[in-house]
């Protein structure tokens, strides 16, 4: 098949399309202990977790810190839960360099926090991000 005819084609296809839809999958953010995260683009963060897989007697401290070094906000839990899933959702916009930090502390000084994780998504905004043209699987073997 010729060029001509390929982008014959190509054009055929999304003739009556008027807008092209970008899907942007949540990045996903992931942590064994302690996180400290920056993020390098605009977004908004969707989701946070904490799962404690030791909880001490008395529950935890979660300490969330979201921002830059002008503003930023803190934030602290307590709970006895182990699977923490609705702490901040949606947790809000972050700007490029701000800063996600999360620590979980026994409430108890003299307890301890066995093992811990922390998992967060967040999504950049459309402005942020490189959309890369790329060719269908049909029409890269009508290419060659």
């Amino acid at each position: 098949m010729n060029k001509e005819k390929i982008i014959q084609r190509r054009l055929d296809r999304v003739k009556g399309r008027k807008t092209i839809k970008v899907a942007f999958t949540p990045f996903p953010i992931s942590s064994f202990g302690p996180m400290n995260y920056m993020f390098p683009a605009k977004g908004l963060v969707q989701k946070l977790l904490v799962y404690v897989d030791e909880m001490p007697k008395d529950g935890v401290n979660i300490l969330v810190e979201l921002g830059s070094k002008d503003s930023t906000i803190a934030t602290e839990f307590k709970t006895r839960e182990m699977f923490v899933t609705k702490l901040i959702s949606p947790m809000g916009e972050v700007d490029v360099g701000d800063k996600l930090c999360i620590l979980v502390e026994p409430i108890n000084p003299e307890d301890e926090v066995g093992t811990y994780w922390v998992s967060a998504l967040w999504v950049p905004h459309s402005s942020s991000v490189d959309v890369i043209e790329f060719l269908e699987e049909g029409d890269a073997e009508e290419a060659t």
